[in-house]
């Protein structure tokens, strides 16, 4: 059984400072591990996604014709747009923009933080099943540590809406390292299959499996029940995603 350690390892070291643990998350994840085993940190990781997420769709929304974009938004979900909608916003100014995009981005933000909550929480009811002996601390700062490889996406993000004309560009073509961009994937196109490969990023997978590597070490469980543990919530939400486009 494994359980929450003190402020140093077993060698009587003290955990390395943020800067290694960023590095160490890329480059050596075990030692990320054995390190947030020791001190969990979350806030700075936290923040950091949070931030990074918020100010990618505030950027998109700077960018964006706003009208275009809730006409789009509307055929796509096969709803005709009014014809009042582009008279009543078609003079929207730098100051609505700039309201428009706080406001997502802080609903970004708050999406953010509600699902890394859940996450970790779901992880600390199964470590209670199970008798691990994880506080929920531990299991948030795997889940915010796992998350930070999608600061990459982020980043690839932001430079993708500084160099080009997003105006008239869903928020699908933003990200350049999703599975939909780099096959090509019609950014405009409906169903589930095409959402799905449209959101899921190639830094999403590297989350999930530093996810994995770091409960594995944690408990000591199996590959094979690690994986199962940590992909059951995306498999879950999936599997509804499939029977609602099929009913």
């Amino acid at each position: 059984m494994s359980t929450d350690t003190n402020v140093s390892d077993d060698q009587g070291r003290e955990p390395p400072g943020l800067g290694a643990l960023f590095i160490n998350i890329f480059a050596s994840p075990g030692e990320a591990f054995a390190a947030l085993a020791a001190r969990p940190v979350v806030l700075w990781p936290l923040l950091a996604i949070v931030v990074g997420n918020g100010l990618l769709v505030f950027l998109y929304y700077l960018e964006v014709d706003f009208v275009w974009f809730l006409e789009t938004s509307m055929e796509a979900a096969g709803q005709e747009p009014p014809p009042e909608l582009s008279r009543g916003m078609g003079g929207m100014g730098q100051a609505a923009r700039l309201v428009a995009g706080t406001l997502a981005a802080i609903a970004s933000a708050v999406f953010v933080v509600i699902l890394m909550l859940l996450f970790g929480g779901y992880l600390s009811f199964v470590s209670m099943l199970t008798s691990d002996g994880i506080a929920f601390k531990r299991w948030l700062a795997l889940v915010a540590w796992a998350s930070v490889p999608t600061l990459l996406d982020v980043l690839a993000g932001v430079v993708n809406l500084m160099l080009n004309d997003f105006t008239h560009r869903l928020p699908t073509e933003i990200s350049m390292l999703s599975i939909g961009s780099l096959l090509g994937v019609d950014p405009a196109a409906t169903g589930f299959l095409n959402r799905f490969l449209q959101q899921a990023s190639v830094t999403s997978f590297w989350a999930l499996a530093l996810m994995v590597y770091g409960y594995k070490a944690w408990t000591g469980k199996s590959a094979g029940i690690a994986f199962a543990i940590i992909a059951a919530p995306p498999l879950a939400l999936a599997g509804i995603g499939i029977l609602l486009a099929v009913l």
